[in-house]
């Protein structure tokens, strides 16, 4: 699969996400299962990592290949280390036929999620991403910076009418 694009979300009254339109029908075909999507979060990278559960497959066909490389090569490979690693921070979410998704908190907060995302298309990947870091640190043009700045004014007109 290869995602690309972008889009915004805000958090719903339930504390849900909207996956774009655009992203959905790719995503949903990257699953065995329509409904149930990856979520990743890594130490010192700036965004959740979301992805269908087919790609797990191709996690699994890695590891057998830096083993088989390793071996080899005659060089040490801790292919239980390698594979705790990549899965310790993955988990599971639904994703319901409106497209909503649930972020469990404490994952959310590890990246500065509040109450909005970017969503980025990133190849086999779709990056979800809290909208002032993204301004920060991700890979933007000109189109892409309007658009959060603008979905970044519309977060804060909501703050302020919830706070009313």
């Amino acid at each position: 699969m290869f995602y690309k694009g972008f889009g915004t979300s805000a958090l719903d009254s339930k504390g849900r996400f909207v996956m774009p339109a655009n992203f959905r029908a790719d995503l949903r075909k990257s699953c065995v299962v329509e409904t149930r999507i990856q979520l990743r979060y890594e130490d010192n990278v700036p965004y959740l990592s979301v992805f269908g559960d087919a790609e797990l497959a191709e996690f699994r066909r890695d590891s057998e290949e830096r083993t088989r490389i390793s071996r080899d090569r005659g060089q040490d490979f801790d292919r239980v280390e390698y594979d705790v690693a990549r899965s310790v921070g993955t988990e599971e979410v639904t994703l319901d036929g409106g497209g909503r998704f649930a972020i469990d908190r404490d994952v959310r907060e590890s990246v500065g999620i509040v109450d909005g995302i970017v969503v980025v298309g990133a190849d086999r990947f779709i990056q979800l991403w809290n909208p002032v870091v993204y301004l920060e640190k991700g890979t933007r043009n000109s189109v892409t910076e309007k658009r959060v700045r603008r979905f970044m004014a519309e977060l804060e007109e909501k703050r302020k009418a919830r706070a009313k």
